[in-house]
């Protein structure tokens, strides 16, 4: 092979033999890929581990949020039920509030005891005291004794829930008159509950059960008020009955006059059925006399067309008067006979013609 050809084959690798080139690797270098290596995949490992990490704080950070947030609305539901409880009762006066004010000389000498209406003065104000059988009383400060008691506040006083401000206006007013005649408070004397007896129509009173007055009056009112609600719409239901049974009277009525126009021209119509169907039973007998009318013209047309024949055939022959007589008798047997067949309307028809014959037979004569 030619040398250059040799080498161009060994150049391009033609000659189908495999030539690796290679340089030989630095250990060095080696070494330091692999350690590059194994840096990169500890941090991946540490850059999935701060991921986590990440994940669960941001976890962590949102339950602690949530967890503020609810603190936030569970103090914010709790000050809202306390304002409630102190709205409910707004306006209470407090034992102590009530010792720092009568602590004071000056406020507490001013203040005086009067009747419901304070047009008496009974006493000035001495102490509230606790009896022994728990009842509540009050002192009067001049006598040294008890002018108001009772088992209940508003019992010693009248509208205890104005204490406050009777306090605050010098004057402790008593459930009573100027008389000192004990005079409850109406809207709170607890009295029998009433009950309707159904069988006698009624009321009773309760012998146990008992409500305030006031509650009392405020409840019968409020079912007073629903009653009448259900009157007015039972009476408005009743109403709207009342007028849906007018429209369905007028309704049947119009339908019965409907039914009776119906029932007229119903009548009206079988009567005429009757009559066309009389009419028609008519026209058929007609039709079978005419029928048997045309038969028999038939046979008196053919019985004359013979006679005829026979007669001018004897006149030919004979020529006589006796041939005439015979021909004439010939026919009027055959109209004898005719009459016993032919109706009566067809006979009173063949006596005019024969009236007419006989008169011409005559005039010819």
């Amino acid at each position: 092979m030619n040398p250059v050809k040799k080498f161009g084959a060994w150049l391009f690798n033609l000659d189908g033999r495999g030539v690796s080139l290679s340089t030989p690797l630095d250990p060095g270098l080696i070494e330091r890929d692999t350690v590059v290596n194994a840096m990169a995949k500890k941090l991946q490992s540490q850059d999935a581990q701060l991921s986590k990490i990440s994940a669960k704080e941001k976890l962590k950070k949102e339950s602690e949020d949530q967890l503020v947030r609810d603190q936030e609305q569970i103090l914010n539901l709790k000050q809202q039920e306390i304002k409630k409880e102190r709205d409910r009762f707004e306006g209470a006066l407090g034992f102590n509030e009530l010792h720092r004010m009568l602590s004071k000389k000056k406020f507490r000498d001013r203040i005086l005891i009067s009747d419901r209406n304070g047009e008496v003065i009974f006493g000035r104000y001495g102490d509230f005291v606790f009896l022994p059988n728990g009842w509540f009383g009050l002192l009067e400060r001049d006598s040294g004794k008890i002018i108001s008691y009772g088992q209940n506040m508003d019992q010693v006083i009248y509208k205890p829930e104005s204490l406050k401000n009777q306090f605050l206006m010098g004057v402790l007013r008593l459930p009573c008159d100027k008389n000192f005649q004990f005079y409850p408070d109406i809207e709170k004397v607890m009295v029998p509950e009433p009950m309707y007896d159904e069988k006698t129509g009624k009321i009773k009173w309760a012998k146990m059960k008992e409500a305030p007055l006031l509650e009392m009056v405020q409840r019968l009112k409020q079912e007073s008020m629903d009653k009448d609600e259900y009157v007015e719409k039972i009476e408005a239901d009743k109403i709207g009955l009342v007028n849906q049974l007018s429209d369905l009277k007028r309704a049947i009525g119009i339908h019965k006059n409907t039914a009776e126009v119906s029932q007229t021209e119903t009548s009206k119509a079988v009567g005429m059925s009757m009559q066309y169907q009389t009419k028609i039973g008519g026209l058929q007998n007609r039709v079978i006399q005419l029928q048997e009318m045309k038969m028999i013209d038939d046979k008196l047309i053919t019985g004359l067309e013979d006679v005829n024949t026979k007669l001018m055939d004897k006149l030919e022959d004979e020529g006589s008067d006796t041939a005439k007589r015979k021909a004439r008798d010939e026919i009027q047997n055959l109209l004898s006979w005719a009459k016993d067949k032919i109706p009566n309307t067809i006979v009173q028809e063949v006596k005019e013609e024969k009236s007419e014959k006989k008169l011409n037979e005559g005039g010819g004569r």
